[in-house]
């Protein structure tokens, strides 16, 4: 069977569809950084922490994560954290927890103590002197090919 001669008799719903597109990664466009500045922008929710050294220090939950996983991160090449699940009774931190990836050949048991102690670090960095007294856990959950150097 042959196509019949003559005009495309769906030329105009493709050119149609295609403008349509067109249109629509135009305004994703538009729409996608506003929607981000509005996310960045807006408040959220999170439960302070306090710590007492010479006077009381609050600091609010998502920051000391945020903290905790950029120091723990930079300290470690090879390691990506997954997670960072903090337990706060009242206004005081009991307990942290760490989910990581380890690039693959770095020894799991040593890697995972050296990620508990640069969170520890990073809660005295954050909370005042010496390591925190909450028990950090740290839970190796995945291994990651190691990436290429920067050139």
């Amino acid at each position: 069977m042959t196509a019949p001669e003559g005009p495309d008799p769906l030329a105009g719903l493709r050119a149609g569809l295609t403008a349509l597109r067109r249109r629509s990664e135009r305004r994703a466009a538009e729409i996608g950084p506003a929607l981000l500045a509005a996310v960045l922008a807006s408040p959220r929710r999170s439960l302070p922490v306090q710590h007492r050294t010479q006077e009381w220090l609050q600091i609010a939950e998502h920051v000391l994560v945020a903290a905790i996983r950029d120091d723990v991160e930079r300290a470690l090449p090879g390691v990506q954290v997954r997670d960072v699940r903090l337990v706060v009774e009242r206004t005081d931190l009991t307990s942290v927890t760490l989910e990581v990836s380890v690039a693959l050949g770095l020894p799991l048991a040593d890697t995972a103590d050296a990620v508990r102690a640069a969170a520890l670090a990073s809660l005295a960095a954050r909370l005042g002197t010496g390591p925190s007294d909450a028990p950090v856990e740290v839970a190796v959950v995945d291994v990651h090919p190691r990436s290429a150097p920067d050139a």
